[in-house]
């Protein structure tokens, strides 16, 4: 069945480490980064570069990475960094800046000891949008030798490849996903953005399972009519279909695991769902979508003891969500 995991996928059961510390080790808060382009117009650069620096570092297995969702409150604000880091529990914070001009990018980053408010390093990179990976990757590894995390050979962050080296297709994958997370704006424009990063590069692994994962999530945009069961029907098998072609292009890319196991959970093929989901986790451990759906398959597994986990887990790396711990729910379930 074409929501049944691969075969190559490791079925058992992924351990969950265990937040009760005050302070959470090898953890940063990574502060909205300001936007320094000359052009207004491209503020979506800053927001979206952000966004996927956060993701990278989030691939790292050791580090304990604050969601973006629980940052955002913090976008030029006047708190100190020893505030900040005492509301969130983290050991560093980072803040940074991004340019964007004539197809450079250009990304200044430093990293902050919140116990000290002394600087652990700073750096500067720049880059062809288009290699813009390059940036995300050194950041990453910076990090984590920083905060002493060793990063194993079969680690997410380095076994990721650059999802694209189009520019114009990363320019409109960025700017989609800028305007998904930024409230309101219509799914329609999060959509047409995808399809416009996706012609411009047909093996653009991540723009595929972002467009999955919407679709799985969030569903049609703006129906002009009561949405009846065939169109439900349709736009989850679209969403499946999107899945399943991110990752024949790349197998590591862990929303379109994630966006399998919630259509598999959803359509009486939990165990199957299960295993998309565990898989997902250890591909995006900080992913906080990805914990909703671990904890929501664990209630439904009966084992507690991992929902107190996941969802102590989930507190501690978005501390500021109310969100219902045991998962979204959403047409699909």
């Amino acid at each position: 069945p074409v929501d049944s995991p691969p075969a190559e996928l490791d079925t058992e059961a992924v351990p969950i480490e265990k937040h009760t510390a005050r302070v959470l080790q090898n953890s940063i808060a990574v502060l909205p980064f300001d936007n320094l382009s000359p052009e207004p117009d491209h503020a979506y650069f800053a927001a979206g570069i952000y966004d996927e620096i956060v993701t990278q570092l989030g691939k790292v297995r050791g580090l304990s990475v604050i969601a973006r969702a629980a940052m955002l409150r913090y976008a030029n604000s006047d708190r100190s960094v020893a505030q900040i880091a005492s509301e969130l529990n983290v050991e560093t914070i980072m803040s940074g800046s991004v340019r964007y001009s004539a197809d450079q990018v250009r990304v200044t980053v430093q990293l902050v000891d919140a116990a000290t408010g002394t600087q652990l390093w700073s750096d500067g990179y720049q880059e062809r949008l288009e290699d813009i990976f390059d940036i995300q990757m050194a950041i990453a590894r910076r990090i984590a030798s920083t905060l002493e995390v060793r990063i194993s050979p079969d680690d997410p962050v380095l076994v990721s490849k650059p999802p694209t080296t189009n520019a114009t297709a990363y320019a409109h994958y960025l700017r989609a996903n800028t305007l998904a997370w930024g409230g309101l704006n219509p799914f329609s424009l999060v959509y047409a953005e995808l399809d416009r990063a996706i012609d411009a590069d047909p093996e653009f692994a991540s723009a595929y399972a972002s467009k999955a994962f919407y679709q799985a999530v969030m569903g049609i945009p703006e129906p002009d009519r009561p949405l009846s069961l065939d169109d439900i029907k349709a736009t989850k098998e679209k969403a499946r279909q999107n899945a399943r072609r991110a990752l024949d292009i790349n197998p590591n890319e862990a929303r379109a695991v994630l966006t399998l196991g919630l259509l598999a959970t959803g359509n009486a093929r939990f165990d199957d769902g299960v295993v998309l989901v565990e898989r997902a986790y250890e591909l995006a451990p900080n992913d906080i979508y990805t914990l909703n759906f671990l904890a929501s398959v664990r209630t439904m597994q009966d084992r507690w003891p991992d929902v107190l986990a996941i969802t102590e887990k989930k507190m501690a790396l978005d501390p500021l969500d109310f969100y219902h711990p045991f998962g979204p729910v959403s047409y699909t379930h």
